[in-house]
């Protein structure tokens, strides 16, 4: 089987299951781009996802892969290959018995990043006749901004650079839930310095490390279009405002107020909460993200 498919044919069974994961990272963000016609060639070998139940352990979860994988095709299996620690993700390598000598010397088919952290909310996307359950766009564009605002995360993932300047084409999102997605996660978006002062720095990052990606986007576009997208979260005096990806421009709402603070620690109390205004509720099975030839966003 392909490896992309079996990637995706592995999420739609884990996804069948009642455990509790929710996956995210580029399986996901590649679904919203090829959705709108966004080109987004960045090729990855590794799953990313949320576990959302409280002392999970690796041989739990292990087992829980193994019988995924196996109803696919007996010969696959799961090894762990790094431990929960230190709030890190931990690791899973895929191998297949045809393939499998030993550890040591064996090469993965692909590899899962499992990281166990509080569920912020979900909706449904579906590739061909694969559906999985994914976290919300604006929980993918919080992370990737919250990279852009740090010094030292900017210069290990200039790829979250690309992936926010697609992703701003697509989807509409409010400032002030990008902020309250980040701090629930126990996150402060940082001053933007190096990204907003060194740009040579990030030019250089962002050409090195996605060298291998056809058709990226030219990095002075990408730069002066992310210098809009980030105002909100540089000026002090925050607004409330919503992205509009058709115009690529932000759009105020109401200023920051005693009440539009105690509605950002409301998001803080019922943490399933945390949607775009436009994005639907995605408890509901039936709220699905469709990819094929004639499905449109819904968000």
């Amino acid at each position: 089987m392909e490896q992309e498919k079996l990637m995706y044919q592995l999420m739609h069974n884990l996804s069948q299951t009642d455990k509790p994961i929710i996956f995210k990272g580029a399986m996901v963000t590649k679904i919203i781009m090829a959705n709108n016609n966004v080109e987004y060639d960045r090729q990855t070998k590794d799953i990313d996802a949320n576990w959302f139940e409280a002392n999970a352990t690796v041989e739990q979860i292990n087992d829980v892969l193994d019988i995924a994988l196996q109803e696919i095709d007996p010969g696959y299996f799961a090894i762990n290959i790094r431990p929960f620690a230190n709030k890190r993700s931990a690791g899973f390598a895929i191998f297949h018995t045809d393939s499998f000598d030993n550890f040591d010397n064996s090469v993965p088919i692909f590899t899962m990043d499992i990281s166990c952290k509080p569920n912020i909310g979900f909706q449904n996307y579906s590739i061909d006749d694969l559906t999985f359950k994914g976290v919300l766009p604006t929980e993918i564009l919080a992370d990737k901004i919250h990279t852009i605002s740090h010094n030292t995360q900017i210069n290990r993932r200039p790829q979250d650079i690309m992936d926010v300047y697609n992703l701003s084409h697509c989807v509409s999102f409010n400032s002030l839930n990008i902020i309250s997605v980040c701090e629930n996660k126990d996150r402060t978006l940082g001053d933007f310095n190096i990204f907003l002062t060194k740009k040579e720095r990030v030019q250089e990052k962002y050409e090195r490390n996605l060298s291998n990606i056809e058709n990226k986007p030219d990095f002075e576009t990408v730069y002066k279009h992310l210098n809009i997208l980030v105002e909100p979260f540089t000026d002090k005096a925050i607004s409330t405002q919503m992205w509009n990806p058709e115009k690529l421009k932000w759009e105020s709402l109401i200023p920051i107020t005693e009440s539009s603070t105690k509605a950002m620690q409301k998001y803080k109390e019922i943490p399933n909460r945390y949607l775009d205004d436009n994005t639907p509720v995605c408890k509901n099975p039936e709220n699905e993200i469709n990819l094929n030839k004639d499905s449109e966003c819904d968000f």
